[in-house]
């Protein structure tokens, strides 16, 4: 099935068949843009899954209302939601991202729970590379959009080769210090708090 029965949208496999078909034969300047939910586990915990499935829906709702005929979106699943969009300037992408959020923070769900709706938003413009499949093009977005959750204050994040290492460097540190403290190589010790006053 293509859509996502639960939100009543398109799915991942449907964005990916479409973004193929869109790609065929054009000259376009596309990007794929990857909208991940900020702390989505903490929201949907905090307002219950049936009200987790609304605010979804909201959202896929504002994605279907902001697509021109040559764009598409799909639910990638866990609060991530991914966007072909025509990159016809430079502030096209950006102008669309901001729009996303100002219009997703109005929901009622979130407004009467006190709850901040933030996205993690990473880019990656097709235009500069088609040499990867489109399977590939979601991920360096979502790699983007990842680094994007380290950038408080950045609206969005545009792939690059630099982030794809970083994100691979710092992998490789954490695996290292797993398997430091699995080796017991160092001891985490607790220091007791102590009131002095």
């Amino acid at each position: 099935t293509l859509t996502d029965t639960m939100i009543d949208c398109p799915n991942g496999e449907s964005f990916r068949r479409r973004v193929q078909q869109k790609l065929v034969n054009t000259r376009q300047k596309y990007s794929i843009v990857v909208f991940s939910i900020h702390n989505y586990l903490y929201i949907n915990e905090e307002i219950g899954e049936d009200k987790s499935i609304e605010l979804l829906s909201f959202i896929a709702k504002l994605f279907a209302s902001l697509l021109s005929d040559d764009e598409c979106y799909g639910f990638l699943g866990d609060g991530s939601f991914a966007m072909l969009i025509n990159n016809v300037s430079a502030h096209s992408v950006r102008d669309r991202i901001y729009l996303v959020e100002r219009v997703s923070r109005r929901n009622d769900i979130l407004l009467s729970r006190k709850i901040k709706l933030a996205f993690d938003v990473g880019v990656y413009n097709i235009f500069e590379n088609r040499n990867r499949t489109v399977y590939q093009m979601i991920e360096c977005a979502s790699t983007a959009a990842e680094h994007n959750s380290d950038k408080s204050g950045q609206l969005f994040s545009v792939y690059t080769e630099e982030i794809s290492q970083d994100i691979a460097r710092n992998e490789r540190i954490e695996l290292m210090m797993e398997n430091a403290l699995d080796n017991r190589d160092f001891r985490v010790f607790v220091q007791p708090k102590y009131n002095v006053s």
